[in-house]
């Protein structure tokens, strides 16, 4: 039931962040200098590069005021074709304005057309370091931030036995705390 219950968040939060945006990779809703990197192994082998225009991202507060949920999405080849891939990184512990070291890190990369479905939301495996976080002129609540994530564990999916493992997964992106765009 549990799994079900994440399923159905994660088909939420890619359903509701793609129709605000338009597809992965076509102009860019993040920032200026915003950069996605990370290495990926196993049910997905590749080098992310995503930069600018490549790259989509929002950030929001996740529920109940418990931290805030980052997305990052592009386009990746796979199986001869490009394809859509989302990348959530939610962080139960970050707070607006603040920075911090080894904060949980929950982690969710999805294959939209595939429909393949990876996090590790029931076990403690990831972290961040969230080096920066700045306020955007004008702005009383929108911030860019930077950080890294790093995985002791790889992130499984969610109904086969597949997994990825996470490396130098490097972000800079944007978190309207209180869900106002800029």
């Amino acid at each position: 039931m549990f799994r079900l219950s994440l399923i159905l968040l994660a088909a939420s939060t890619v359903f509701a962040c793609s129709s605000r945006g338009g597809s992965a990779g076509v102009g860019s809703n993040c920032r200026a200098g915003g950069e996605f990197y990370a290495d990926l192994y196993g049910a997905l082998n590749t080098t992310l590069t995503w930069q600018d225009s490549e790259l989509r991202c929002e950030g929001m507060p996740r529920p109940f005021g418990e931290g805030a949920r980052l997305r990052f999405a592009g386009q990746v080849a796979r199986n001869d074709r490009m394809q859509n891939l989302a990348i959530i990184v939610a962080l139960p512990e970050l707070q607006a304005g603040v920075v911090g070291r080894e904060l949980r890190a929950k982690i969710t990369i999805i294959e939209e057309e595939e429909g393949r479905f990876f996090s590790n939301a029931e076990q403690e495996t990831c972290w961040a370091d969230i080096s920066s976080q700045e306020l955007f002129a004008g702005s009383v609540d929108s911030y860019a931030i930077d950080g890294i994530v790093y995985c002791v564990a790889p992130i499984a999916a969610i109904s086969t036995s597949e997994s990825i493992t996470i490396r130098n997964l490097k972000f800079g992106g944007r978190v309207d705390w209180h869900g106002s765009s800029q």
